[in-house]
């Protein structure tokens, strides 16, 4: 039953993607809950529910108002994060800080309805020169500072329950080469993009940097912490998002090949294809390891839902919490480790652990 139920979200999940019909004329109590147990899982239930409701599925009455509930409480959720990201944004701009909002309410933009994409936190990068300067503005606008995470690569704040991440480094790669590599594309943005939220203009990265930044992403927490199918689903969206402003694919082939990271990058692809059925124009021609890869990614998501939480036994912080982590860390990197850059010593860290 659990293939027929995994079978039934895929199916509901890309109704939702690429907004096209379902044929699915009915659930019954037993597949509706199986469903929405995996999609809780992966942090999807909105994307569901919206293509239950839009594909006018027969359910069960308490299972309607379920649905229901769960769709408006994500909107309402995306309403609160996008007014505190403009209001955040508006004043970033009126004093002349440079930034770049990267993933979550951005990517949001793209999808076909972009209120039923579950938010998690605000992640914003600011360059060289401008971290110090955002930093204190924030202070002063009243967002609070999340103490103990003042070092590494970015400072949490708080406004209002939502999240915000300031980042001075988006990513921290292992090799020298590879840092160099990346932080040479970063100070090519220029401005950037823009994506328009709540009739503002917030800036973005570039399609190319942006998919390039959500990939590694991705490709971290896989072989770390673990990784959900909505971090799969913002890759799909982004391909196709890529596909359709006209982005040059050789430059996104060739910022992977200097990065080490074709291999992994192929196989993510290869899953997106499989699973989320991106049908676009890719910029390479897969293989079957490449689909092997795919289906290994793909079983690794499942089993562990949205950043393997529910492969944890260890629940609160503390030493067994973090020997936990270390161990699901080693299992990880072993599993895939096959896709990491050859230029790594170890083959292995990608990009080193959030500090």
């Amino acid at each position: 039953m659990r293939k027929r139920y995994e079978q039934l979200f895929l199916q509901l999940l890309r109704s939702t993607l690429w907004n096209k019909p379902t044929d699915i004329s009915q659930l019954t109590d037993e597949e509706y809950e199986g469903v929405m147990l995996i999609a809780g899982r992966q942090r999807t239930e909105a994307c569901i529910g919206e293509a239950l409701v839009r594909g006018n599925v027969r359910l069960g009455r308490e299972k309607v108002a379920h649905v229901m509930a769960v769709i408006q409480a994500t909107e309402r959720e995306n309403i609160l994060m996008n007014r505190q990201l403009t209001f955040l944004t508006e004043h970033l701009c009126r004093h002349d800080i440079e930034y770049y909002v990267v993933k979550g309410q951005v990517v949001g933009m793209y999808y076909p309805l972009p209120s039923v994409r579950q938010s998690g936190d605000i992640d914003i990068f600011f360059p060289e020169g401008s971290y110090t300067a955002g930093t204190q503005l924030a202070k002063r606008l009243g967002l609070e500072a999340y103490r103990g995470h003042e070092k590494g690569k970015h400072q949490i704040f708080l406004k209002d329950g939502v999240v915000f991440e300031f980042h001075h480094h988006l990513l921290q790669l292992a090799t020298p080469w590879h840092r160099r590599c990346w932080e040479s594309y970063l100070k090519e943005t220029g401005q950037g993009d823009v994506v328009t939220i709540n009739g503002c203009c917030v800036r973005t990265l570039p399609l190319c940097h942006h998919l390039v930044y959500v990939f590694l992403h991705l490709f971290f927490h896989l072989i770390t912490s673990g990784v959900g199918m909505r971090q799969l689903c913002d890759m799909a969206i982004l391909l196709r998002r890529c596909y359709e402003k006209g982005v040059d694919w050789q430059e996104v082939t060739t910022i992977m090949e200097s990065l080490g990271c074709t291999r992994a990058f192929h196989a993510v692809l290869a899953c997106c294809v499989l699973f989320l059925g991106v049908s676009v124009n890719l910029p390479v021609i897969l293989q079957q390891k490449d689909f092997w890869w795919g289906e290994r990614i793909f079983q690794n998501i499942m089993r562990g839902g949205n950043f393997a939480l529910y492969q944890r036994r260890v629940s609160s912080d503390g030493l067994l919490h973090r020997m936990e982590t270390a161990w699901m860390i080693m299992r990880r990197t072993f599993d895939f480790y096959p896709l990491a850059p050859q230029e790594s010593l170890l083959r292995v860290w990608t990009i080193t652990k959030d500090r």
